[in-house]
């Protein structure tokens, strides 16, 4: 209480004085910067180090260049992988067809920068720092050429750091000389992307306009301009008497609101993540098990789309020991069910007998209140069952949504529904690979000889091929699967499944002369 009465006795207005000439040196961001950030749901660019030697830069040039006009750093080091594109030609003389491209790999370390998929919410298409053109969403937040502050690092660091979670994310993970050099990169506006034609958002005139009558502090007669005194007061709108108004209508239509209207809505119980710790909730009581996640957690919240409350359901699971993989395999034991689930992955957990399904409540609770292995023993005993419509459609393709349930018989839905039990119709499989022929002795000799069987064209079963067709199949199966993928997507076929399915579906093309 004594310094309460001590802060109400002293005045501010030398804390404010000193905020207020703080603020004069600060920079606001154009309204182009804030138009842009509110339509965006989730950072649309990733900073990091890269985690492998694995991801390839996606800025890999231009074809009028021949793609040698990338600005990746290459070294004696660098690491290269080759992939093949469909692009049309530039020359009209010249015929369209597939360009090797030769792909620079990120080291392990370096600093790339990822797009956000606008389906899964996931980050890819990775490219170097050096590669990456500073989208206009990101400069138009900088300070102009003719404004000092722009030439000061200290400036759009501060700036960038306020985009985090915003724009970009994972500014504050970056180690200092690494962020530096993002300051460095975003500085130069040699590395911008182009403005759009027109601008997101026009900016004010001058001269604001006069508040219409009835506007804030100028209340019309018969209504309320204040909050204090007689209850809620609805404002004049226009010189409108917007309460009077609103009675004539209850009125014209038949008194008061309805029973209905006055309800009383319960309230949604929200989800709570239990946290290692709090209440009876212990660390480590998932120690040795190994999770799959499907569907998505909206509950849970963060992400969206395909994503959607993912990252913290794993974090969730790995603040507690267990282990959270991507796929279904023999060593998973729970298979953490989600709304709209994956049917892929829920046929594969059925056919596990290790494998159990359980919804996050279920799982929530039994961390919540430390008892784990009664939670997966109740959710084994109940069999989980889902409502076949309810199956996840998948990515979005040209051809379509690639979910399993789209290309599945009634019966394997059913199955993975936990409708009917048995053997189902499975997703499917990989195609055999080949086996070497026997090798048998031949009598008299003690050399082994192979006994001669027919080729197989790819995996591919085909009914009384011709010398044709098989010389076609034959030819697709020597193919990769970008390149047959393109041939599908140039003929408006689908272009989901193996590289087998693939296969056969141009083949198929072929004998009808679609090709």
């Amino acid at each position: 209480l004594d310094s309460f009465q001590e802060s109400q006795a002293r005045s501010t207005k030398a804390d404010f004085q000193r905020n207020w000439d703080a603020s004069k040196d600060s920079y606001t961001p154009s309204y182009a910067f804030y138009e842009a950030a509110a339509e965006v749901e989730v950072p649309f660019y990733k900073v990091e180090l890269a985690k492998s030697d694995r991801s390839a830069c996606m800025k890999y040039g231009t074809l009028n260049h021949e793609f040698k006009d990338k600005k990746c750093p290459i070294d004696g080091d660098t690491k290269f992988k080759n992939t093949t594109k469909y692009y049309k030609s530039l020359d009209k003389d010249q015929s369209d067809g597939f360009v090797t491209i030769s792909m620079t790999l990120i080291k392990k370390g370096m600093v790339r920068i990822g797009m956000v998929d606008d389906q899964t919410f996931t980050y890819g298409r990775w490219c170097h720092l050096e590669c990456w053109r500073v989208p206009y969403k990101v400069w138009s937040a900088l300070p102009g050429q003719e404004d000092p502050r722009s030439k000061d690092p200290a400036v759009i660091d501060l700036l960038l750091r306020g985009m985090n979670e915003v724009l970009l994310t994972g500014i504050f993970e970056l180690p200092d000389e690494d962020r530096m050099r993002l300051v460095r990169h975003v500085m130069d506006p040699s590395n911008w992307a182009r403005a759009p034609k027109k601008e997101l958002m026009p900016k004010p005139s001058a001269e604001a306009p006069a508040p219409p009558s009835g506007a804030r502090g100028d209340a019309p007669a018969g209504t309320s301009g204040g909050g204090g005194g007689g209850g809620f007061a609805l404002p004049g709108i226009g010189g409108v008497d917007v309460k009077g108004l609103a009675s004539k209508i209850l009125a014209a239509v038949g008194g008061g609101p309805s029973p209905e209207s006055q309800a009383v809505v319960p309230k949604k119980e929200k989800f709570k993540i239990p946290v290692p710790g709090q209440g009876l909730a212990k660390a480590g009581c998932m120690d040795g098990l190994t999770c799959v996640l499907t569907g998505i957690f909206p509950e849970v919240g963060g992400g969206g789309g395909l994503n959607l409350g993912k990252d913290r359901t794993k974090k969730m699971v790995e603040s507690f020991g267990g282990r959270v993989t991507s796929a279904v395999s023999g060593v998973t034991d729970l298979l953490i069910v989600g709304k709209e689930p994956g049917m892929s992955k829920v046929t594969k957990a059925r056919n596990q007998p290790k494998c159990t399904l359980i919804d996050l409540k279920q799982l929530a609770d039994g961390l919540a209140e430390n008892t784990v292995p009664l939670a997966i023993e109740k959710a084994r005993a109940t069999d989980m069952k889902i409502d076949p419509d309810a199956f996840s459609a998948g990515y979005g393709l040209k051809s379509g949504y690639n979910s399993l349930a789209y290309r599945s018989s009634q019966e394997a839905i059913d199955f993975a529904a936990g409708l009917t039990a048995g053997t189902p119709a499975l997703a499917p499989k990989k195609a055999a690979k080949k086996k070497k022929p026997a090798a048998t002795k031949a009598k008299g000799k003690g050399k082994a000889t192979a006994e001669p069987k027919a080729k197989a064209s790819g995996g591919v079963k085909r009914k009384a091929e011709g010398p044709a067709e098989g010389a076609a199949a034959a030819d697709l199966t020597k193919k990769k699967v970008v390149e047959l993928k393109d041939m599908l997507k140039m003929r408006g076929l689908p272009t989901h499944g193996k590289k087998a399915e693939l296969v056969q579906r141009l083949s198929e093309a072929a004998s009808c002369n679609f090709l």
